[in-house]
């Protein structure tokens, strides 16, 4: 994914299983505009490293729709998930942008779509 996205975390990511096309369009559309956080997406398959990264995979092998919301940090910050990724690293204003997006797209998306 590093080939494919930028080397700057502004921006944000939605990670789905490639049968998820559809919900995951939906979900972006929500987010996008809701704030000045640029909204990416990708749909892929298990099998390229980094896509089942993160709790959304046990969903997915229950058949249940589930995306990742990611900055994909872990391709650019060689403190990921180490003792060195400490809170002060953190961007508190885009994740507040994130939380916006999601709660829009949330809000947005017909009951029928969830």
């Amino acid at each position: 994914m590093r080939l494919c996205y930028p080397d700057r975390g502004d921006f944000i990511t939605l990670v789905g299983d490639t049968g998820q096309g559809g919900w995951i369009r939906t979900i972006k559309q929500g987010m996008q505009g809701t704030t000045d956080l640029r909204v990416c997406s990708i749909r892929a398959p298990k099998l390229i490293p980094g896509i089942d990264w993160s709790d959304h995979l046990n969903y997915w092998n229950h058949g249940i729709k589930a995306l990742m919301v990611t900055d994909l940090a872990f391709c650019r910050n060689l403190a990921y998930h180490s003792m060195y990724d400490t809170a002060n690293r953190l961007d508190y204003v885009r994740m507040s942008k994130v939380v916006v997006g999601v709660f829009e797209a949330i809000r947005s998306t017909p009951q029928s779509s969830n």
